[in-house]
């Protein structure tokens, strides 16, 4: 990943990921991860260390990556500074999975060719984000409570703790995709963590209800909404040149 920065003319500071494969390196004691693997504990804790250095210091904004990700040769564009941040966004996504989601169908904020949407549905994988200070003291609180889920569910799950109060945007195009995916955003492998023996997760009769209650609100919230939305795989590269 460094090299890649390197290349683009970028700095960036890397913090040592937690491997959830050495004995002790993870609290598997805390009821808060019952429901998750060690490898999605450690992704979750790894990504916490990130939000907690940055609140360390005084920067305004951060971007987030994982390391085993692709940045687009143009990926400067954005995380130079070039393209201000609306003050009202605190985690814009700058990452596609090459997935169908839901997005606001204009555009919140433009520029150079990128557009800012409003993200309406999950948009899985936490490889590239910006955050806000704000929306990672929100973040950080939000995950010393209760029981967590993995953290691209927790942050880009549209039932995810940090989606419930807060609005979530996505880059387009995306700047960042996972080394599962090629340069043109094809998939071409699954991770190991996708390979594991998932944990189920047992929901109680309320738990049960209140879930079938919610997806049927997000399917009428959809239906009302639907001028409003659209549905689209987010590229992935540069801009596209608009005629003219």
């Amino acid at each position: 990943m460094q090299d890649q920065f390197a290349k683009l003319g970028l700095a960036c500071e890397r913090i040592p990921a937690i491997d959830g494969r050495q004995s002790g390196a993870i609290p598997l004691q805390s009821g808060q991860w019952r429901f998750l693997k060690p490898t999605e504990i450690a992704c979750f804790l790894s990504h916490g260390k990130c939000w907690e250095y940055f609140l360390e210091g005084n920067s305004e904004y951060a971007a987030v990556f994982e390391d085993d990700i692709y940045l687009s040769d143009n990926a400067a564009d954005i995380l130079s500074g070039r393209m201000a941040i609306p003050r009202d966004i605190g985690i814009l996504k700058l990452e596609t999975f090459a997935s169908p989601v839901r997005l606001s169908k204009h555009s919140l904020h433009s520029w150079e060719g990128y557009d800012i949407h409003r993200l309406h549905s999950s948009h899985f994988g936490a490889a590239g984000y910006i955050m806000s200070r704000r929306a990672a003291e929100i973040i950080v609180s939000l995950s010393r409570q209760g029981t967590l889920d993995p953290v691209d569910t927790f942050l880009f799950g549209r039932r995810g703790a940090f989606w419930k109060k807060n609005e979530v945007f996505q880059l387009s195009p995306a700047i960042c995709v996972q080394s599962t995916l090629d340069r043109r955003g094809e998939h071409i492998f699954q991770t190991t963590i996708e390979y594991e023996n998932p944990i189920r997760r047992r929901f109680g009769l309320h738990q049960k209800a209140w879930r079938e209650i919610s997806r049927v609100i997000d399917d009428a919230t959809d239906m009302l909404q639907s001028r409003k939305r659209t549905t689209a795989v987010v590229p992935f590269g540069r801009p596209a040149k608009k005629a003219g």
